[in-house]
């Protein structure tokens, strides 16, 4: 294992001394969020789809311009340079975040999500009140959880004194041991809030705590990539699983947006995460309703493990360096049984997977084009590929490994099926792989 501190240990350098005593709370007496409140994305998925953009509109339009962003970067040269490596390198189960949106603040929600495979927790009623969120950081430092702590970006943006009131927030809790990550802002752009609003929020955060990330969640709108230089790690959030029988699916929406948003982290030097599918829509649908986003209710439906396992291991192979899902408060409706018995074996494996490719060097060979996602991780001792099929099609693969892996046995690792297939001259020939299958090897 690695004994150097990676970029996101670089970033969560907390003390873990903090006696987490209540301290009184600066902040003014509010009403606690309600469940009503709760996250919901339905606004976000029809706004306009902007995969890929012009790069001469990125530069013109973020609404900080270039002198002011390099003053005010978040990142030390030395912290920027261990982003850039996050391709190459690997990461432990305590480095590779495995974050649940949406927790509900008791002791059975924690135990399931730990039990599940989480690493770190959110809610969405986090962020006004210190003495309401008190007991949530506490309770995640009992289950050994981190926190990625909401901080109400959407309220205090439209208090007068806003900045001060979340700086007492971020001043009470920055020696927390359960905090990881902040969260500052859920989907400004579908909501109307532009990167120079939120600016004085993030330069308070970094200037109270500068080496702990500051996250936003992006759905695919309009302007989703103007936001580098006000976050840290970039949330990428899209659900495509809706009523259509597999594999039919729009994983190739959620293909294209993680494409683009991967491409912000040499742009921004932004951590770049997904918000992967952890719910069935009919969550979302009132119980008089008869068809909710184009379907019957009872065709809404979960991601089934094919397609989980596609998300995330899609996002591996592009290099993300953790996942997220959306969300706790969601997942158990209709059905109570289904993170327990689809989601958490796949988070099992993922984790499984993160660690055997610790200290071992990825090398992406092809990145969605001709919807396949090819990386392999070679050093002296081991060898794993890892192919993902992006497309709702079976389909016979032959791509070239860029002369790395010449030949070789190709064991089936994890829950990869024993499919004929081949390394030879340099070449990996893969008969008939499955819509949306993921197939990962270890070379022998």
């Amino acid at each position: 294992m690695r004994s150097t501190i990676l970029f996101l240990c670089t970033f969560l350098c907390i003390s873990v001394t903090s006696s987490c005593k209540k301290n009184k709370s600066s902040l003014p007496k509010e009403t606690s969020f309600s469940q009503d409140e709760i996250h919901n994305s339905v606004d976000g998925l029809n706004n306009e789809v902007v995969y890929e953009v012009v790069s001469s509109e990125l530069d013109s339009n973020d609404n900080i311009s270039s002198s002011d962003s390099k003053k005010n970067s978040i990142l030390s040269k030395q912290n920027a340079d261990l982003v850039k490596k996050s391709r190459q390198q690997a990461f432990t189960d305590e480095e590779f975040p495995i974050i649940f949106f949406g927790m509900i603040n008791t002791d059975r929600a924690f135990e399931l999500a730990k039990k599940w495979g989480a690493t770190h927790v959110h809610s969405y009623g986090l962020g006004k009140s210190t003495e309401a969120d008190q007991s949530f950081f506490d309770r995640a430092a009992e289950y050994e959880l981190k926190v990625m702590a909401n901080l109400g970006g959407r309220y205090w943006i439209k208090q007068n004194n806003g900045v001060d009131s979340m700086r007492a927030l971020v001043r009470h809790f920055k020696d927390h041991p359960a905090l990881g990550f902040w969260y500052l802002f859920d989907e400004p752009d579908n909501k109307g809030f532009q990167p120079a609003e939120l600016k004085p929020f993030y330069r308070m955060i970094h200037e109270e705590t500068p080496n702990i990330p500051v996250a936003i969640s992006h759905a695919r709108s309009k302007h989703w990539y103007r936001y580098g230089q006000v976050q840290d790690m970039f949330l990428y959030n899209n659900y495509p699983v809706e009523g259509e029988e597999f594999p039919q699916s729009e994983l190739n929406v959620w293909t294209n947006f993680a494409k683009a948003a991967m491409k912000r982290e040499e742009k921004d030097n932004n951590i770049v995460i997904p918000v992967l599918q952890m719910f069935n829509w009919r969550a979302f649908a009132k119980k008089s309703q008869k068809k909710f986003r184009g379907f019957a209710i009872e065709k809404l439906r979960y991601p089934n493990q094919q397609e989980l396992r596609y998300m995330s291991f899609a996002s591996i192979a592009l290099g993300s360096p953790g996942l997220s899902f959306f969300s706790y408060y969601r997942a158990r409706t209709p059905r109570k049984n289904w993170p327990g018995h689809v989601l958490a074996p796949v988070l099992q494996e993922v984790k499984k997977f993160s660690n055997h490719i610790t200290e071992t060097k990825m090398q992406q060979i092809t990145g969605g084009k001709n919807n396949l996602f090819l990386t392999q991780w070679v050093d002296e001792q081991s060898a794993y590929i890892l192919l993902a099929n992006a497309s709702p099609n079976s389909r016979t693969i032959r791509q070239s490994l860029d002369n790395n892996l010449e030949t070789g046995q190709l064991e089936p690792w994890g829950k990869t099926r024993k499919a004929k297939a081949a390394l030879e001259g340099g070449r990996i020939i893969v008969e008939q792989v499955k819509p949306w299958e993921v197939l990962i090897w270890k070379v022998q």
